[in-house]
């Protein structure tokens, strides 16, 4: 007889209590994926206190995660309710709150964004050639920006890059950064683009393969292909 909905979670929440490496945590967070999709949805359409949302979406995700395991783990009783119906009714109460301590931090323009690993590297090989930590002017000039440019981009980067770490470390989640983004990735597409993601990325097909398979002319490929990219890229660097 197969199992319901409901028995199938409770069957992976004991397997991730029981031994919860990444074998068992990837299947548990794949199961309450819709649970957590709908808090996140929820929280961008009421927004936070202090107005519209301004934290990342990719952040927002992490730290769903995170609260919806850490309860899973310390106070969830299978006999007691669902874990559906848990986590919906203690989502809706808590990631509100806790991302209101992070509603100050602002998403880095794309062209700063991309000065972010530069600046980083730049910093890093002064701070061994100097035997201290470099200032903003140095790095400045090192990289030839400007050093408001610097001052801004390591400001807040380093405020992002701390919620980014506490969502995601805390979550117990043993996976590279780039594997983290390429399942951040796989979630945030729509779904025609999840297909292609599958076929492309993860099984390797070629061009003519995928055209044939998705049902596409070159141009809708190119363009799938386009925000599939896109989206790995903003991940890889939120990640």
């Amino acid at each position: 007889m197969s199992l319901t909905r409901a028995e199938r979670d409770v069957e992976l929440w004991r397997a991730w209590r029981a031994d919860p490496s990444p074998l068992t945590t990837e299947p548990l967070l794949d199961s309450i994926e819709p649970i957590i999709e709908t808090s996140v949805r929820s929280v961008f359409g009421r927004g936070l206190t202090g107005g519209r949302m301004r934290i990342p979406r990719v952040v927002v995700k992490g730290m769903a995660n995170n609260i919806a395991l850490k309860q899973l783990e310390t106070n969830y009783h299978p006999d007691k309710s669902q874990i559906n119906t848990y986590l919906t009714n203690y989502l809706s109460r808590k990631l509100a709150p806790e991302l209101n301590k992070y509603q100050n931090i602002v998403r880095i323009p794309h062209g700063k964004a991309k000065d972010i690993k530069p600046i980083q590297m730049a910093a890093t090989e002064l701070e061994e050639r100097l035997q201290r930590h470099p200032s903003d002017l140095e790095i400045a000039d090192h990289l030839k920006l400007p050093e408001h440019h610097v001052q801004a981009v390591r400001h807040q980067a380093s405020q992002r890059d701390y919620i980014a770490s506490k969502a995601e470390l805390e979550t117990g989640l043993s996976q590279t950064p780039f594997q983290r983004a390429l399942r951040q990735t796989y979630i945030d597409l729509p779904s025609q683009d999840r297909a292609l993601f599958d076929l492309w990325v993860k099984q390797n097909k070629k061009p003519d393969e995928l055209m044939n398979m998705m049902s596409m002319n070159r141009r809708q490929l190119a363009a799938s292909q386009t925000r599939i990219r896109s989206q790995l890229s903003e991940n890889l660097t939120f990640l």
